[in-house]
């Protein structure tokens, strides 16, 4: 049997005990680097209110939710369409209001996939950064709320020439934990403020429409 020590003031990592059958000690055993981060991880989110005893939401989902939003961002980025389906409800609430007006309401996943099929592949190339990631119960059992940073650069290269349109701001999101997962059930994008030149989506589009992308990505 194995137990955590706990380490001198000061010290970062703790250390493994063995204890024999009798009841006595065995020498100490040192934690490998994995076993030294997951200990201090549980530690961390011991002390986030929500989360772990009393509560619906524990460390295992939080860390599944974090990689949810990661795995979000690689899909949409590398137009692996069949990637980006799998994290999302198979319907989702959804709220891009505050970049384009109207863009709100209860979409299929599949058309809002497809939707974004229609347009990333005719970029040369995006980059969504999904950062500040704070993961809290939602409302019923099952269900989280997610706020995080988000910075996604929109690239179109030709030549030498690199034009870049750039929104910052933030996801306010919603996940429920499915059969075999979590998946967003909800998103709501929050524009800070954008840098560049936005006519690129609409370049984007009339390739993709005219049948000449500039990638095909993951799903090619």
């Amino acid at each position: 049997m194995l137990l955590w020590g706990r380490p001198a003031a000061g010290l970062v990592s703790g250390w493994l005990v063995g204890i024999g059958r009798d009841g006595g000690s065995t020498a100490a055993t040192p934690p490998s680097f994995a076993e030294r981060m997951l200990h201090n991880r549980r530690d961390t989110f011991k002390a986030v209110p929500g989360i772990g005893e009393g509560s619906w939401l524990d460390t295992s989902d939080v860390v599944e939710i974090t990689a949810l939003m990661a795995r979000f961002a690689h899909a949409i980025d590398e137009c692996d369409w069949p990637a980006y389906r799998l994290v999302f409800a198979d319907e989702i609430e959804l709220d891009y209001s505050s970049w384009r007006a109207g863009s709100l309401g209860r979409w299929s996943a599949d058309d809002w996939v497809a939707r974004a099929a229609r347009l990333f592949p005719g970029l040369t190339g995006t980059q969504h950064a999904v950062t500040n990631i704070v993961v809290e119960p939602g409302p019923n059992p099952g269900e989280a709320h997610v706020r995080a940073s988000v910075r996604a650069d929109h690239a179109i290269v030709d030549g030498a020439t690199t034009r870049v349109f750039t929104v910052s701001g933030r996801y306010d999101d919603r996940c429920r934990r499915a059969a075999d997962g979590w998946r967003i059930s909800a998103k709501r994008l929050v524009v800070a403020w954008t840098v560049g030149e936005p006519g690129l989506l609409d370049e984007a589009r009339a390739a993709v429409a005219a049948g000449t992308p500039r990638r095909t990505g993951s799903e090619g």
